[in-house]
């Protein structure tokens, strides 16, 4: 009996080895994922403060964004709030809308679309121009 004793002793001792070396294994891994989840993160803090340096502080942005409406008449536009592909709509409308001014029309810009002479006009992304509500190919 005291030889079976031991004997079981010795197996649980060798397993509690094995899950001691499996237990400093997952260690050294969580240990790894999160020095790379802290270089990452400082990674992104870094960015964004260059970001912030850009754009200033979210009170002045707010700000800006109160007195939009004394831009009216210039040349300055506020597009943060849209996508790349938005943004870029919005200038072909402009510029259509501009050589429609030229030619002394009443316009008045709005998001993705345009009135002329109260006659409401969306982007055709397929022709590329902008179109009356309601027109078919």
């Amino acid at each position: 009996m005291c030889k079976e004793l031991l004997k079981e002793v010795k197996s649980i001792r060798a397993e509690q080895i094995k899950m001691g070396k499996k237990l400093e294994k997952n260690n050294k891994e969580v240990n790894e994922m999160k020095e790379k989840l802290r270089k990452t993160t400082e990674k992104w803090k870094r960015k964004f403060e260059e970001m912030g340096e850009k754009m200033g502080t979210f009170e002045d942005k707010l700000d800006v964004w109160k007195q939009k409406t004394r831009l009216r008449g210039t040349n300055i536009y506020l597009d943060d709030d849209m996508t790349r592909r938005e943004i870029e709509i919005q200038k072909k409308i402009r510029y259509e809308a501009s050589k429609m001014k030229k030619e002394e029309k009443s316009i008045k810009i709005g998001f993705l679309k345009v009135w002329v002479e109260d006659e409401e006009r969306f982007w055709d992304e397929e022709r590329g121009t902008l179109v009356k509500k309601g027109a078919k190919n």
